[in-house]
């Protein structure tokens, strides 16, 4: 009998669009033979459209529904009448960002007590944000920029914000981000003083709390990281080869963007990323899968991890599974396979856990 896969895409996040692509893909690739796929779009206010079993070929424009139900209606409306406990059951999310990738739809469905892939809900929301994230690399002795957190709730206004201290710790380009939020959303590549507070003022529209890097120069590679117990890395993989900053159109919106895979090409240097990719996935507890970016610094050559992703873009321009497909050559249905199997493991040990004291 067919598993059924629940693909939830969408979600209150500002990265709603390009969760939609990715959940056109994993809703392509998923195996017929194996999975009856039943899409599951969120829309920006959180509720929930089931469009039942569709085949790989549903066009993007299909994918996205109007409802007017409440999210707790439309929830349970899902449960009442599209889902059946009874049945063996995986939901593959590719919600990113906020609402999707923090560990809040992980915990609903731990709740749920299904099987579902990706992250725990710790693992999610410790790399969601960007300052927790920074200060449990350090706390592992794990190179990374230097860098600042700044919490609006401790601020009367922007203007409390001393820039010149900022300067002193930093230098200058600084790059300013909110602290949760991913794919380049609200981040400013702040080169004068004067830019400051535009730059504060557009993270603290996505965050509280904000994230202040110092530049660094050099080449961004992302690596790809998957496993519960046995953990491997992917070769290397980027997008550039000189300095520069991917935006949210360059990531998600150029088609033009040539991967150099791999890259670096010495394998020497491609090792280190690779133990140092495991060492961050490990020191924030991931599971299932996850992406790390890393820096190459221009002059002394020093790894410096900037991000671990734990729910990746998967479009089709993704570096995500290409990488793994190098590495290891699983193509997409078996990297989707792959995902389910790890998803069903982590589920098997929740499940063998004590929880009363008999």
């Amino acid at each position: 009998m067919k598993k059924n896969v629940y693909v939830l895409y969408g979600g209150i996040s500002a990265e709603h669009e390009v969760s939609i692509r990715s959940g056109k893909t994993i809703i392509q690739y998923l195996d017929r033979n194996k999975y009856d796929v039943h899409p599951i779009y969120i829309n920006k206010k959180g509720v929930w459209h089931p469009l039942g079993i569709t085949g790989p070929d549903i066009q993007e424009e299909d994918l996205v529904k109007s409802s007017d139900l409440s999210i707790a209606d439309s929830i349970a409306a899902f449960l009442h009448t599209d889902y059946d406990s009874s049945l063996e059951n995986v939901f593959f999310s590719v919600l990113h960002g906020t609402g999707g990738e923090d560990g809040t739809m992980q915990g609903f469905l731990k709740t749920l007590n299904v099987p579902f892939t990706g992250n725990s809900v710790l693992s999610s929301a410790v790399t969601m944000d960007k300052g927790i994230t920074n200060r449990l690399l350090k706390a592992n002795d794990i190179s990374q920029a230097k860098f600042i957190v700044l919490d609006r709730w401790s601020l009367d206004s922007i203007e409390d914000i001393d820039t010149k201290e900022i300067i002193e710790k930093l230098g200058l380009p600084v790059y300013v981000k909110p602290c949760n939020a991913g794919s380049s959303v609200g981040i400013t590549h702040v080169k004068k003083e004067e830019e400051f507070k535009e730059a504060f003022e557009l993270a603290f529209k996505y965050d509280p709390r904000i994230l202040l890097e110092e530049e660094v120069l050099g080449v961004e590679v992302e690596l790809t990281v998957v496993g519960n117990k046995e953990i491997k890395a992917s070769i290397p993989g980027s997008y550039m080869s000189q300095d520069q900053f991917l935006d949210y159109d360059d990531k998600y919106n150029n088609p033009n963007q040539i991967a150099e895979i791999p890259y670096p090409k010495d394998e020497e240097t491609q090792n280190k990323l690779k133990k140092l990719a495991v060492k961050a996935y490990k020191a924030c507890s991931c599971m299932g899968f996850a992406r790390v970016d890393i820096f190459i610094r221009k002059g002394d050559g020093a790894l410096l991890v900037n991000e671990i992703n734990t729910l990746p873009g998967m479009t089709t321009i993704s570096l995500a599974q290409r990488l793994w497909e190098q590495a290891y050559g699983l193509d997409y249905p078996a990297f989707i396979d792959m995902l389910i199997e790890l998803a069903e493991e982590a589920h098997r040990e929740r499940n063998s856990l004590v929880v009363d004291r008999s």
